[in-house]
């Protein structure tokens, strides 16, 4: 059992000092090792190409051991070991100056690659993980391997890449983007200055062509200037190219096509950039070229035609005289109006009948009159809007509307007020036709007039555009100035027609022969109903439909009152004065 003991731990022995001496740590200052080192509290890494081989220069590279394939030295680049001794001569000034690293000293560890990329994999992991074969992800000495906090190197593109691949696995940092003060040189001995304020390196485009002797040479067919990461020039000449020997035109991406007029480009996610959708552009945008990544707004005066490739100019619209809508409203209002006037001239003609003096025939007059006026006060509305035309226009139409609501008021009063009255012809009677509707009809129109007072004082009315509200047009309207105003003026004209008809309606079963109150009451509800369903309508409403809204309420209103309240008495005037009892008619 001892000897078996004994035989394990001889064996373990001999596994330890085996994988001692596999990962063994090399020291880099001996001259067997792939680099050279010097200590210090921070070491910074460089990897220099001292020669150039030729030959087979292919390596196989593995974790456990690196094997290279015999190389064959082509020349030795003396000059580079100035590379190598600027690096050296710098970290030494730096150590001597105390200002800089005050107590701490700077280090380096130098590798040389050979311009081979596999080399340059190999000394990459060498810094970072101090010993030969290098291990990734594991450090031999980690005071050391730690203290790595930079690495200079790469003369080639290849070289750096295969550092930076490396390195950046770690997060090591590298040569910052700008030399703060250097050189740079080509074996033409042309020098280019790169520094911070100038990084400026102009490159020439070759292709790769066969000439007609059987013989291939590289033409020159542009140039581009690269300045402080960013193309400020570039020139290429497709004429000059060749795609091939039997194609001279330039190929293009066949992910996507070309997005035509009228349509934008939208990178799709996840493809390459040159995959994309064409998208068309949004209302009042175009795209007049192909392959726009951005539509074009048109100014406000303008906007798209239907392909949406061009801006057209809006054109200017209002109700006019010479549109259909506009010219059926003014044969409305005249035809109305001159129907008005002849109901006038009949209540003239008859004003000595007994129907037509039943109601204060001067207030049955002054109603006819007022709505004449409602009639012609919708012209006002129509044609293109001016200051005069959008300072009267609703002025008017509230004060006249305010007139023959008031006039309707107190024929309604004088119904009920007629019952209080003992005798026909008393004081009483007299007084009240002549004093209390007179009374009614001007503190109602009073009120109004101080409304459309107050209201051109402050904010009046005046001509506006909109440019939105219609496609392609310019709308020309009155803009109210102040809306609080305006619906004042309507909720004042709503207030007397609801006085009117809540008496006309406690006044509808009173015994009178010729008793107005029930007509009256039937043209009170449309005229509420007219101007009820006219506030939706109106606020719903763009363009010249507004006007076209608020003229359609004013005829229809002040029809609706010529109608229920003087259609009626025509009708007995004219046909039923002699053989119908008056009492069955308003029955």
């Amino acid at each position: 059992m001892k000897l078996l003991i004994v035989l394990i731990a001889f064996s373990l022995l001999i596994v330890l000092i085996v994988f001692q001496e596999q990962i063994s740590c090399f020291s880099l200052t001996k001259p067997a090792s792939p680099g050279y080192y010097q200590d210090g509290d921070f070491v910074i890494g460089g990897i220099f190409s001292l020669r150039v081989t030729a030959g087979d220069t292919r390596s196989r590279f593995g974790f456990k051991d690196t094997i290279y394939i015999p190389e064959y030295v082509y020349v030795d680049l003396t000059k580079h070991y100035q590379h190598i001794l600027a690096m050296v001569f710098a970290i030494e000034k730096i150590n001597k100056d105390t200002n800089i690293l005050f107590n701490m000293s700077l280090g380096f560890y130098l590798f040389n690659v050979d311009f081979i990329d596999m080399k340059a994999v190999e000394s990459s992991m060498a810094l970072l993980s101090g010993q030969t074969p290098p291990v990734p992800n594991y450090s031999c000495r980690p005071e050391k391997t730690d203290k790595l906090v930079a690495v200079i190197g790469g003369i080639s593109t290849g070289i750096s890449t295969r550092i930076s691949q490396v390195l950046s696995l770690y997060n090591v940092p590298q040569l910052h983007p700008f030399l703060q003060n250097g050189q740079l040189g080509r074996s033409t001995n042309e020098e280019t200055v790169v520094n911070k304020e100038v990084s400026a390196t102009k490159l020439d485009i070759f292709n790769y062509q066969s000439l007609q002797s059987s013989t291939k040479a590289q033409v020159k067919v542009g140039e581009f200037v690269f300045e402080s990461h960013s193309v400020q020039h570039f020139s290429l000449n497709d004429e000059l190219i060749t795609w091939g020997e039997h194609h001279s035109q330039t190929p293009f991406a066949v992910c996507s096509q070309s997005c035509m007029l009228g349509f934008r480009k939208t990178p799709v996610e996840g493809k390459p950039f040159c995959c994309f959708d064409c998208l068309p552009c949004p209302d009042g945008e175009i795209a007049n070229e192909t392959d726009m990544d951005q539509c074009i707004k048109c100014p406000e005066d303008q906007y798209p035609n239907k392909q949406r490739n061009q801006c057209l100019p809006k054109i200017t619209a209002f109700l006019s005289h010479e549109d259909t809508l506009g010219a059926v409203f003014i044969s409305l209002a005249i035809s109305f109006s001159a129907f008005s006037a002849m109901i006038l001239g009949l209540f003239i003609c008859y004003r000595d009948t007994p129907i037509v003096r039943a109601n204060n025939r001067n207030l049955s007059y002054l109603l006819l009159v007022s709505l004449m006026l409602c009639f012609f006060c919708s012209l006002i509305f129509i044609g293109q809007p001016r200051t005069v035309t959008c300072v009267l226009r609703q002025t008017i139409f509230g004060v006249v509307f305010s007139i023959a609501i008031s006039a309707i008021l107190a024929k309604t009063f004088i119904v009920v007020v007629a019952f209080k009255a003992i005798k026909p012809g008393s004081t009483l009677q007299t007084w009240m036709v002549t004093r209390v509707s007179n009374a009614i009809v001007c503190c109602g129109s009073s009120i109004q007039v101080c409304i459309c007072a107050v209201w051109l004082g402050t904010y009046p009315p005046f001509p506006d555009v909109d440019m939105q509200s219609e496609f392609g047009q310019i709308i020309l309207w009155c803009n109210e100035g102040s809306t609080l105003a305006f619906y004042c003026v309507l909720g004042y004209l709503g207030f007397l027609a609801s006085l009117s008809l809540l008496i006309a309606f406690l006044a509808r079963r009173l015994p009178d022969t010729f008793n107005e109150a029930k007509t009256i009451t039937f043209s009170m509800l449309v005229f509420c109903s007219v101007w009820i369903s006219f506030v939706p309508a109106y606020l719903s409403s763009k363009g010249k439909n507004v006007v076209a809204v608020e003229i359609l309420a004013i005829l229809a209103s002040s029809a609706g009152l010529l109608g229920c309240i003087f259609l009626p008495k025509c009708f007995v005037i004219l046909l039923r004065s002699d053989d119908l009892p008056r009492k069955k008619f308003f029955k």
